[in-house]
């Protein structure tokens, strides 16, 4: 039991001393042993470079199995740690900078060595950039179209570089050091002539860590709209001409329903617009596009046709009735012999279905109306009633009867009623209603526009009475034809 003891603990003493040997130089041994059992190495680069304003830290490290230090730091450098014991074979070495508040570069060499091994030094250099010295004094002036130069200044203690944005604008010279008496360093920036509208381009300084940016402009050709006080087309349909100021060839393009856009002349364009179809006034935007990318634009306005009560305008301009609240949609112009064309969007006919077109008009002998009565399970007519002259005559009352469904009133897409005078009898007034272009009634009754009838008739279309059936409707325009 005493010997097994025994050899146990003479191999714990064994590995113990193998164990030092990987931390310990005997320094009793001769020279060349030492030399060739001690440690020193250093993975740091020859030199560091490091900036003014926000240096980063260098990180090294240092392998050694004997003492070593580091020596050389200046008081703007700070070096954790800077010696270390025998016992650490690895240490991570942080060398930091502060800022350099100076207008000169400095340098400082660190040293690491060993004092029990001078055969092995390593030097490292770190150089830091002085502080910046940097102002701009821009372009202070526009370009003309025709271009040309002008200067700008850079003062700097750094090399200096310059770009553009914009290949029209040019520098006399792009790059360079500083000027060594400080003086500012004069750029001639050239821009070339500029056949289009005005343009801008924006100019980059950069000095060491510092940039500079401003932005030039040049002057281009003349090329406008002259924008008119009245700035609306008549909602009936009709032009407007507009002047453009320019010495450019231009096209001009419109966007916008119910619009469209011609050049008149080298100076001129007309915008022409038709009868206002819809609900709620309507714009468009006139373009007058020129070489060199130069642009223009006008909006127009053209008012409504109509005078809404008791109705919905939807965000496309239609317009919803509703049979309840007794929706009714009034033309704002008087007319005589006409044909109405709706166009219909959703539709929700119900049995009690009430939808009307009537025309009247009031004279001294009484009066004369016009209808499209549709009124399902009551009447559906076409009508010509009153009169308009000193006889009384009763004859211009006249009723001509048809018959709908429901289901063709939901189904309807295009609503047109129309009349004017027989071409063969003027004595005669032709009335006609259609769905989708099928006739469903056609009548002829006395004409009441003779030539003692002076006054034009007052239209609308919708609900004669509210009808509480859940009836409602869209109509999404309105076109007229006047026959006159």
């Amino acid at each position: 039991m005493k010997k097994a003891f025994r050899i146990i603990a003479g191999l714990s003493l064994l590995v113990a001393a193998v164990s030092c040997q990987q931390y310990k130089v005997d320094t009793q041994m001769s020279a060349e042993k030492f030399a060739a059992n001690v440690k020193l190495n250093c993975d740091a680069q020859d030199s560091y470079t490091v900036s003014a304003a926000n240096p980063q830290d260098i990180i090294f490290n240092v392998s050694s199995n004997v003492p070593w230090t580091i020596t050389g730091a200046q008081e703007w450098l700070t070096v954790t740690p800077s010696s270390s014991g025998a016992s650490s074979l690895i240490s991570d070495v942080t060398v930091k900078a502060a800022v350099n508040t100076t207008l000169e570069d400095r340098s400082a060499t660190l040293t690491v060595k060993s004092d029990t091994y001078e055969a092995r030094v390593y030097q490292i250099t770190v150089t830091q950039s002085k502080k910046g010295k940097f102002f701009v004094l821009p372009v202070c002036d526009e370009y003309i179209a025709a271009g040309g130069p002008l200067p700008f200044s850079i003062e700097t203690n750094q090399p200096w570089e310059v770009r553009s944005d914009a290949l029209w604008l040019t520098f006399s010279k792009s790059e360079g050091d500083p000027d060594p008496e400080g003086k500012p360093i004069i750029i001639t920036a050239t821009a070339a002539a500029n056949e289009g509208g005005m343009r801008s381009a924006i100019v980059t300084v950069t000095s060491g860590d510092m940039t500079e940016e401003f932005e030039i402009t040049q002057k281009g050709v003349e090329f406008n709209i002259v924008v008119p006080a009245d700035r609306t087309v008549n909602r009936k349909g009709g032009e407007k001409i507009i002047e453009v100021n320019t010495t450019l060839d231009w096209t001009v393009a419109v966007e916008g329903a119910g619009f469209t856009a011609e050049k008149i002349d080298a100076k001129h364009f007309k915008v022409v617009a038709t009868w206002n179809n819809v609900f709620a006034a309507r714009t468009c935007i006139a373009t007058v596009t020129g070489s060199g990318n130069t642009k223009d634009s006008i909006e127009l306005t053209q008012g409504t046709n109509f005078e809404l009560e008791n109705c919905e305008v939807l965000a496309d301009g239609s317009v919803k009735l509703d049979a309840a609240a007794g929706s009714r949609v009034y033309f704002k112009d008087n007319f005589r012999m006409v044909d109405i064309v709706l166009t219909m969007g959703e539709k929700h006919f119900c049995d009690k279905a009430n939808f009307w077109v009537i025309g009247n008009v009031a004279s001294e002998y009484g009066s004369v109306a016009l209808y499209n009565w549709l009124n399902l399970g009551t009447k559906t007519r076409i009508r010509t009633e009153g009169n308009m002259n000193a006889t009384g005559d009763a004859s211009y009352y006249k009723s001509s009867d048809y018959t709908i469904t429901k289901a063709q009133l939901d189904a309807m897409n295009v609503y047109e009623y129309g009349f004017k005078t027989n071409e063969a009898d003027a004595t005669l007034l032709d009335m006609w209603f259609n769905v989708d272009g099928t006739e469903i009634k056609k009548h002829s009754g006395p004409n009441p526009f003779t030539a003692d009838t002076a006054a034009d008739f007052t239209y609308y279309f919708g609900l004669y009475e509210p009808v509480s059936d859940g009836t409602w409707y869209v109509v999404k325009s309105c076109d007229i034809t006047s026959y006159e």
